[in-house]
């Protein structure tokens, strides 16, 4: 699978504010200040839709979701191609960067990097 290259990033970018896809312009960060090999949100996992394309609405199951109906910057940003999969998070909370080099898959979280995000989370909850 190709990922976006960094020109598609920054063009998703642009469209999201020309289109005013956000509220806030502030929260859009610029594409060379994200960082690389590094954990920087953590979130709760509510929900996983299979992509389908449909011409009805009503043809889409409850644990599918229909591509088309998608905005242009989620389009532009991911591989939506039938058949993948999206997931739906919730309670997402930013936090500075940790360096962690990644990898794909699900995987249990080593207890050194659970460490460094609750001391983060612990920390944002007290102000």
């Amino acid at each position: 699978m190709k990922y976006p290259d960094m020109a598609t990033w920054i063009e998703a970018v642009i469209l999201a504010e020309e289109a005013e896809k956000f509220d806030d312009q502030s929260i859009v960060p610029l594409v060379s200040e994200l960082p690389y090999g590094a954990v920087v949100a953590i979130a709760d996992l509510a929900g996983c839709f299979k992509m389908v394309h449909a011409t009805d609405a009503s043809a889409v199951g409850k644990n599918e979701i229909l591509i088309g109906q998608q905005s242009v910057l989620e389009r532009a940003v991911g591989d939506w191609s039938a058949g993948r999969f999206a997931w739906q998070l919730e309670n997402i909370k930013a936090l500075e960067p940790i360096l962690w080099k990644g990898g794909q898959g699900l995987r249990d979280v080593l207890p050194e990097l659970k460490d460094l995000v609750l001391a983060q989370v612990g920390a944002q909850s007290d102000e």
